[in-house]
């Protein structure tokens, strides 16, 4: 990957006469849902991309520095940094780049990647989009306390369906003491859950940091602004914690994915990262027309992972 001649030649066949290659990394390129390890450098002209496979350019790009929005996001753990870098294009789909910590580490790559950052700073517009908490609309938060919310909620029919059980093996089933107990369970939960229920409420509508705003003209996020009728498809895809989140190339999240048509005819795929589940009804509400899939496989498997060990364990009394 980090093969410098390789990487002179996949790129130099985008060259123009006369032109040079500028601060060329080793990244990697999100597309079309994949991740491909790739080539990045810019002219003066144009941004270059080109994807190797076995020593052999299999997919190359020259795209004009026409930068509409730039995102960049940079991640520190330790020691180690790691940049997202977003895209947009007026003539062209929008590109991710993800440099993890390990291109750092290749050659002068530190040196040539910060140059790549700036490079791209240079190039971009200064930002004209209005802060999303100034626009009017209905402010979609991230939202920080529902973990705790979806796993004591299930103690609620568990803790009653484990009462039911204790009291049948010892044969002291009666409408009144179950129901006593029942109520003294579901109250210990509650208590349990109320300061998170509170938190959430006022996360949703008081503090927490705005991910996206949706009117009656369409969605915005992030410096960028989708009116109704360029979107095409809409996915939502709910994510758990994985073990694999210390790197920017594995880091999970909940987010909002949108297949978008503009006015160019251009077609791409953008994302609003952290895209609270509440905000799927107010979606409905302004953009009732088009219908919303959701991926929710790693959830699925979840809830029944955990719902299987809830009744093994309730059971283990009467083994």
């Amino acid at each position: 990957m980090s093969d410098r001649p390789l990487m002179e030649k996949a790129l130099s066949a985008l060259l123009n006469d006369g032109e040079t290659i500028k601060h060329p990394i080793c990244a990697v390129l999100e597309r079309d849902g994949r991740r491909y390890f790739s080539y990045f450098a810019f002219t003066d002209e144009a941004l270059l991309i080109a994807l190797t496979y076995e020593n052999n350019t299999s997919w190359s790009k020259r795209i004009p520095l026409d930068i509409v929005s730039l995102s960049i996001k940079e991640y520190k753990f330790f020691s180690k940094r790691e940049y997202e870098v977003n895209i947009a294009f007026t003539n062209n789909s929008p590109i991710k780049i993800l440099i993890p910590y390990k291109s750092f580490t290749y050659g002068e790559q530190k040196k040539e990647i910060q140059q790549f950052i700036n490079c791209l700073k240079e190039h971009s517009p200064q930002n004209s989009y209005t802060p999303l908490k100034d626009i009017n609309g209905v402010k979609l938060r991230r939202q920080y306390f529902n973990l705790p919310i979806y796993l004591l909620s299930p103690a609620i029919p568990i803790s009653i369906l484990g009462m039911t059980m204790i009291l049948i093996k010892h044969n002291e089933l009666s409408f009144n003491y179950w129901l006593t107990l029942s109520l003294e369970g579901v109250g210990i939960v509650f208590a349990l859950l109320s300061p998170f229920i509170i938190l959430s409420l006022l996360n949703r509508f008081i503090f927490g940091k705005i991910v996206s705003v949706i009117n009656n003209e369409g969605i915005y996020f992030e410096n960028n602004f989708i009116p109704w009728n360029e979107i095409d498809k809409i996915s939502y895809i709910p994510n758990i914690p994985s073990k694999y989140q210390s790197s920017v190339l594995h880091h999970r999240y909940t987010r909002l994915s949108l297949t978008i048509c503009n006015e160019n005819g251009v077609e791409y795929d953008a994302e609003i990262k952290h895209f609270p589940f509440y905000g799927l009804f107010k979606l409905k509400k302004y953009f009732p027309a088009k219908k919303i899939k959701i991926i929710g496989k790693n959830v699925t498997w979840t809830i029944i992972v955990i719902a299987i060990t809830m009744v093994a364990i309730l059971l283990i009394p009467f083994v």
